[in-house]
């Protein structure tokens, strides 16, 4: 459990801050895709530790998150010299990127997708491609399924779970699990005096997460304009 979440808070923070600088860089080296990798690994276990710890609010702990789901082409497994896909051009033979489709998990479904991933992958701004994206299994789905989600999506969900403070408390009887449950409420708060950030760093986030207008490119399109990518680089390569 947490006892105190400011310092939890203040890295998720600064790591919505760097994913959705990242979601949009149009250079990329090595230590970038590490970057990523430890900024959304650490960020996902971190707001799974302040669900667990009740210092997220039932609002949160319960929402869906918005996702994209490839299913798995018929191969020959033997034929494949590593079992994860290590690349995009392997994971579009492996799953098809042309049949994509909205689905959408509960929070804690994504949080475990990417903490016990088997696969996790990035898109990365160019060609068909507009900003990042990620591809991640865990090791129970990895032969099932791909789920894609904008890197900036996720930048949302990290900054939104800094910034969502808990206003009410309370232990209530479950008899579903014949045992006592930790409720709690709450909503987003302007916590500039925790020193996340300036006020008007604070202000605009609270303004982004109170836009619901989805204005994200289609991840199914893009996944669908990918593909035809790689199949005409194959093509020039043979």
């Amino acid at each position: 459990m947490i006892s105190e979440s400011f310092y939890w808070r203040r890295d998720l923070y600064r790591a919505s801050v760097e994913l959705r600088r990242k979601a949009n860089q149009q250079v990329w080296r090595g230590s970038s895709v590490a970057v990523i990798e430890i900024r959304l690994m650490i960020g996902c276990y971190s707001v799974r530790r302040l669900i667990d710890s009740v210092k997220l609010p039932k609002s949160f702990r319960g929402r869906m998150v918005s996702a994209v789901e490839l299913k798995p082409l018929s191969i020959n497994r033997r034929r494949l010299r590593y079992t994860p896909p290590i690349d995009l051009v392997l994971a579009s033979e492996m799953f098809d990127f042309t049949t994509a489709q909205h689905t959408s998990i509960p929070v804690h479904a994504f949080l475990n997708q990417v903490i016990h991933s088997y696969t996790l992958l990035f898109g990365l701004p160019g060609g068909s491609i507009p900003e990042c994206f990620l591809l991640v299994a865990s090791d129970r789905y990895r032969w099932t399924r791909l789920l894609g989600f904008w890197v900036h999506d996720v930048a949302r969900l990290f900054e939104e779970a800094a910034l969502t403070d808990q206003k009410a408390y309370h232990v209530v009887w479950s008899d579903v699990a014949d045992d006592y449950v930790i409720d709690a409420e709450g909503d987003l708060s302007d916590l500039a005096e925790w020193g996340f950030a300036s006020p008007t760093e604070i202000k605009e986030s609270q303004s982004r997460l109170q836009d619901v207008n989805d204005s994200r490119p289609s991840l199914v399109e893009t996944l669908r304009l990918l593909d035809n990518e790689i199949a005409e680089y194959g093509d020039r390569q043979t």
